[in-house]
């Protein structure tokens, strides 16, 4: 499991680095582009628009989306990646908190690390197995993102699918789940 949690470790550094250079470019204060979740949520998403782009244009192969997962990278660890103290401030971290929010954050790292040690075991699920790994194998295969007229929920948005091309044309299954654990 050490791969897999390696690689997911890089998509949700990278993702949050990215997400915070585009608040910086759009003109966004200091203190927005710093708060974690915010910033990783919209580095997913644009990281998972570009892929989409990808393979709308034909070009969901393996050397293409290692180019671009390589630029991407690049651009947010090189611009996008600042970890300070008064960016922990701003989310709160430094503050003293009753004892609730310790058993609350208890219960949730519990819940963490049972998520996490089913993201690591081989997928059994339905629906994983049905269309979260099998479109973007299927994507793969064809190099594109294309209309499957058997398969019902390949007509709905599937942003987090595409980004799953990535680490399986890499050869790895695991990280989908981590990288989806993550963005729960």
């Amino acid at each position: 499991g050490i791969v897999p949690l390696l690689g997911a470790c890089l998509w949700l550094a990278a993702a949050r680095a990215l997400g915070s250079l585009i608040l910086r470019l759009v003109g966004c204060g200091e203190a927005e582009a710093c708060h974690p979740a915010f910033s990783f949520a919209l580095g997913t998403g644009a990281f998972g628009l570009a892929f989409f782009f990808l393979g709308l244009l034909g070009l969901l192969r393996r050397d293409f989306l290692l180019a671009a997962a390589i630029v991407g990278f690049g651009m947010a660890f090189h611009g996008g990646m600042r970890w300070s103290a008064p960016a922990l401030r701003a989310t709160g971290w430094s503050e003293a908190r009753p004892l609730g929010h310790w058993i609350l954050a208890g219960v949730l790292a519990f819940s963490a690390w049972h998520t996490l040690i089913l993201a690591l075991a081989p997928a059994v699920e339905w629906e994983v197995i049905l269309y979260h790994l099998s479109l973007p194998n299927l994507y793969l295969r064809l190099g594109r993102i294309t209309e499957v007229p058997w398969l019902l929920y390949s007509h709905w948005p599937h942003l987090m699918e595409v980004l799953y091309a990535l680490p399986m044309a890499l050869g790895d299954d695991a990280v989908p789940a981590l990288m989806h654990l993550t963005a729960c």
